[in-house]
């Protein structure tokens, strides 16, 4: 009894040093004059995420709702977050003060086979990679796979039609926009045809929806606390945290393997990201202006397998399942503003006048309005950006 009661004390007086560590760690915000939303311990302020059925997304969005500032002072578990609503000071993160907030803070689980995309890289990491991608993303090489968008486009339209006529109208925008951007990631990443308007059963739209899913509760709360807390996963590394299914994961590894093993056998090339990536990983520097790529003697352009994976992993779920939540929604708003439709449309028609008729990259560029859509509809139903400062000025 004696041990027990000794044990007792000692686990009461530990929690009580626990309590008073996180009371003191929660006056951080209230010290340098920001408005603070009362936190809870030990969860701070994402209690939410374990008691409420809702996404890191919802969570974020009533934080933002709850107070008026330009700044809100949160806590994560015990570390402080800073939301930031104020355009100027965005401004100054992203741009006058990128150098220090290079991270996203982003945990990273070196043991999976998506940790090197460029998503999660902390900065040291992050900026040499960027500079091997960059030129992945030029305008040259973006026309190069514009084609492939034109073809999906012309089989959505026919797509949309037949529905059309089989539902009278009603039809779910949302699969109609995934098929899409399935469709033109499948074909600009892996060069595979996947047609998913005709075949809904094919392996590219299944693992797409895999890789989003979130089946269980724990899987959606492991996913947010990934983003938000991810000294939390520092501290139980020990343990694998998996937010994604391991099949989803297994598809997109094979099927890297398979086209690059191809390609490099048969000496096929095609104009697609997944050249580029092989060009790369074979030490070829990828050129902003040129068709072809230059040999370069540094080993430090080379891309391991595991980056090539990871970096073909971000823009099949990227450029899938953002992409298409993104044009449904817009698709969405117009729906709702009849005005904003002939607006659009007539936007559209003035752009298409200036090539005749033809859709082209350049005609796209002229479309003023249907960029500024674009735009305002990302802040409207699109995803947070975190940042994290790896800088301290000055200590207050």
């Amino acid at each position: 009894m004696l041990l027990v009661g000794v044990v007792i004390i000692i686990v009461f007086f530990s929690l009580i040093r626990i309590y008073l560590k996180f009371k003191k760690k929660y006056k951080y915000w209230e010290k340098r004059g920001v408005k603070v939303i009362q936190p809870i311990f030990p969860f701070g302020n994402v209690l939410s995420i374990f008691t409420k059925k809702i996404g890191i997304t919802q969570c974020i969005l009533e934080w933002y709702e709850s107070l008026d500032a330009k700044v809100i002072g949160l806590y994560a578990i015990d570390d402080p977050i800073l939301l930031v609503k104020d355009p100027d000071i965005m401004k100054n993160i992203l741009v006058k003060d990128f150098n220090h907030f290079t991270d996203r803070g982003v945990y990273i689980d070196k043991r999976e086979p998506t940790a090197g995309h460029l998503w999660k890289l902390p900065g040291p990491k992050w900026k040499p990679l960027r500079t091997k991608m960059s030129p992945c993303f030029s305008i040259k090489k973006l026309k190069m796979i514009f084609s492939n968008l034109l073809h999906v486009g012309k089989e959505m339209g026919k797509s949309l039609e037949d529905e059309c006529k089989k539902t009278e109208g009603i039809i779910n925008v949302e699969k109609l926009c995934q098929c899409f951007t399935v469709d033109i990631v499948s074909s600009s990443i892996f060069g595979v045809e996947t047609n998913s308007f005709l075949d809904k059963d094919n392996m590219y739209l299944k693992m797409e929806k895999e890789l989003v899913k979130s089946d269980s509760r724990i899987r959606m709360i492991k996913a947010a606390l990934q983003i938000i807390v991810p000294n939390f996963f520092d501290i139980f590394s020990f343990i694998k945290f998996e937010t994604v299914k391991q099949s989803a994961l297994s598809f997109v590894y094979e099927m890297v393997r398979t086209v690059i093993e191809f390609r490099e056998k048969t000496g096929t090339v095609r104009n697609d990201i997944m050249q580029l990536l092989i060009q790369l990983k074979n030490g070829r520097k990828v050129d902003d202006n040129d068709d072809e790529c230059e040999t370069s003697g540094g080993s430090e352009i080379c891309l391991t397998m595991d980056e090539v994976v990871a970096q073909a992993y971000t823009y099949f779920f990227v450029g899938s399942e953002t992409a298409s939540s993104a044009l449904a929604m817009l698709v969405y708003e117009c729906a709702l503003n009849k005005q904003i439709q002939y607006q659009l449309q007539d936007d559209i028609d003035n752009g298409l006048a200036t090539s005749e008729g033809k859709i082209t990259y350049e005609a796209i560029l002229e479309m003023k309005y249907l960029n500024m859509k674009h735009y305002e509809n990302i802040p409207l139903w699109g995803f947070y950006r975190g940042r994290q400062c790896k800088v301290t000025l000055f200590q207050i």
